[in-house]
């Protein structure tokens, strides 16, 4: 080996070990750092450019085509090599001629994640493997658990944001709480929640290996991994009602291509083996768009983001996600039932006792004032009658159209953003 190779070697990995990378983070950066230099033969940081860089960059992507994972790993090195070591600013990331695509992910029902967790033998790793799921964890946050993260009064667990000083507040499941407690109580381990038998962090490797072997046991086809029960967490918590948006948020991924990840995730597509011409439309139902949302997200997001200095919008709120659950499922009864408890809910908002005094005495436009009226005599009707009509010997179900009153919702919710902006 030259004495220029051997310094910049040394300059290298002295750097590279005064930083708090993972291990696998510095073996990534030193052997790509040594590809570079070693094809072309230089081993100084000054004797290189930026065009060097883009030749060694298309070598990789066009002679060797590597994989857009390791095209994108060599560009992160070269990054750390020039720009953060070099104090060049160089355009580096963007040399890359791929770019890493995210294939389909499965994402498990709940009933085989409660199978694959009751399937493990070890009491460590199904705990580990309930937290994940339970909070949306990723290998890294349940390996770094601590003792001190966890309050049992308050049904909290703390889990620090990657690289940030602040943490997120995540809920501890009430089904989780009594093992977890009893686990920590028994195992007395000194400061991580999952230790192994030197009191170091358990690997993540054991958790991948207990979901692993599980899956294999119960004969699963589809490929569910730790990762999976992440997208299951998302996906679950959007099926019970909860602002997609929110859930991101609260994870810490607001970025857009995070949400436009999820939002598609789980979504099957089909293949087209009809043509229109050989099928009739029913085309009041297509327009009535029966799958669609109940109550639109942009206007829940407003609500949500309103500061009434008199009321709490928390059960408002909710009671919107719920009827958008019932609205995607096509549970027509509950939307009634779901829109008059709105609607009795809302009047202290409009200085008013009941929703009566809303649609006849409330100063508002004469549109706002029809759609009141739609709501008190139209829904309330059909909301009392499937309420208070005892069993009979026949029954005839609410179609889309008899519970439709999305309109004169959103006229309604409308004008209490306004009126408390």
């Amino acid at each position: 080996m030259s004495e220029a190779k051997k310094t910049l070697e040394q300059y290298v990995n002295e750097h590279l070990n005064r930083r708090r990378f993972a291990p696998k983070t510095k073996a990534s950066y030193a052997y790509w750092i040594y590809r570079l230099t070693d094809f072309f033969g230089k081993y100084s940081l000054s004797a290189f450019t930026l065009e060097d860089v883009s030749e060694f960059m298309k070598d990789l992507d066009e002679k060797e085509r590597l994989s857009p994972s390791s095209i994108k790993q060599a560009a992160n090195s070269l990054h750390f090599f020039f720009n953060t070591l070099g104090k060049q600013n160089w355009a580096i990331r963007r040399l890359r001629k791929k770019s890493v695509k995210r294939i389909t992910q499965y994402v498990p029902t709940q009933n085989e994640i409660i199978s694959i967790i009751e399937t493990i033998s070890s009491e460590q790793s199904q705990l580990a493997v309930s937290l994940v799921y339970s909070l949306g964890l990723n290998l890294e946050e349940v390996v770094n658990l601590r003792n001190v993260d966890i309050d049992f009064e308050n049904n909290i667990i703390h889990i620090p944001f990657k690289q940030k000083k602040v943490s997120r507040k995540a809920f501890l499941a009430e089904s989780i709480k009594p093992k977890l407690y009893a686990y920590i109580r028994k195992k007395k381990t000194a400061k991580w929640v999952f230790e192994n038998k030197n009191g170091a962090q358990i690997s993540a490797s054991t958790v991948q290996k207990a979901v692993k072997n599980s899956t294999k046991k119960l004969g699963f086809k589809n490929n569910i991994t730790v990762r999976s029960l992440r997208y299951a967490y998302v996906k679950h918590l959007e099926k019970l009602g909860e602002n997609l948006q929110d859930i991101l948020d609260e994870l810490g991924m607001s970025h857009n291509t995070s949400y436009k990840f999820y939002s598609k995730l789980g979504q099957k597509k089909k293949k087209i083996s009809i043509s229109p011409i050989d099928r009739r439309i029913n085309e009041e139902t297509y327009n009535n768009g029966q799958a669609e949302l109940y109550i639109s997200t942009s206007r829940i997001n407003e609500l949500v983001e309103l500061e009434s200095a008199n009321f709490d919008l928390t059960k408002l709120i909710q009671l919107l996600h719920e009827i958008n659950v019932s609205s995607i499922n096509q549970l027509h009864l509950s939307i009634a039932m779901q829109v008059r408890a709105v609607m009795d809910h809302v009047p202290p908002m409009f200085n008013c006792k009941n929703f009566q005094e809303i649609s006849n005495n409330y100063s508002g436009s004469k549109s706002f004032k029809k759609s009141m009226q739609s709501l008190q005599n139209s829904l309330r009707n059909v909301a009392d009658a499937f309420l208070h009509t005892q069993i009979r010997d026949a029954e005839v179900l609410p179609t889309a159209n008899q519970v439709d009153f999305k309109a004169d919702l959103d006229v309604l919710l409308s004008e209490i953003v306004r009126i408390n902006k």
